[in-house]
């Protein structure tokens, strides 16, 4: 069926994709495993929130980069990022905990810097799970002219968006295409 998916059509699907992984596939910082609160925004206080002593050992190192809070994760660049592995290093860290400090960056960064969904925007409840449910949330009628475009790469429910590499995501687009999606 030629859909004729506009640009807005294709963004709002793309960007609902990327938050819906976020909120399904991001691995949970290591705080709310272990059932503690939320995390501080103090950058000593969300080390030790990722391993008790953390601060001590590494608060420095973000100091060394201009780096102030946790809001300043999202703004890292590669090289920021690769500074900071430096100094970590410097002051001792082992790879594991590079990694683990890292991780717990990119999952605090995502919690701050993802958009919302447009549904939660327009205050409706929750998304539906299944690839045809989510497509009407996104905007009503996406379903019928998109659903396919899923089905052929094997995307079965949201869960899935979260493993999408790049080169899923760049057959989802071709797949789209074909469906009818123009640029």
């Amino acid at each position: 069926r030629d859909a004729g998916a506009t640009d807005e059509q294709v963004r709002k699907i793309t960007t609902g994709m990327a938050t819906a992984a976020s909120a399904v596939a991001v691995e949970p910082a290591p705080a709310l495993v272990a059932g503690r609160g939320p995390a501080p925004t103090d950058v000593p206080g969300w080390l030790d929130w990722v391993e008790s002593g953390f601060a001590a050992m590494f608060a420095t190192a973000f100091e060394e980069i201009g780096v102030e809070d946790t809001g300043d994760f999202g703004d890292m660049d590669e090289e920021a990022t690769g500074e900071l592995e430096s100094a970590l290093r410097d002051a001792g860290a082992t790879d594991e905990q590079v990694r683990k400090i890292t991780t717990g960056m990119a999952t605090a960064a995502s919690a701050v810097a993802v958009e919302p969904a447009p549904a939660l925007v327009a205050g409706r409840g929750p998304a539906p799970t299944d690839v045809p449910g989510w497509l009407d949330w996104v905007e009503s009628g996406f379903a019928a002219m998109f659903a396919t475009a899923f089905e052929e790469i094997g995307v079965e429910d949201t869960g899935d968006f979260g493993d999408m590499d790049e080169e899923a995501t760049g057959e989802l687009e071709s797949a789209l295409r074909d469906a009818g999606a123009t640029d």
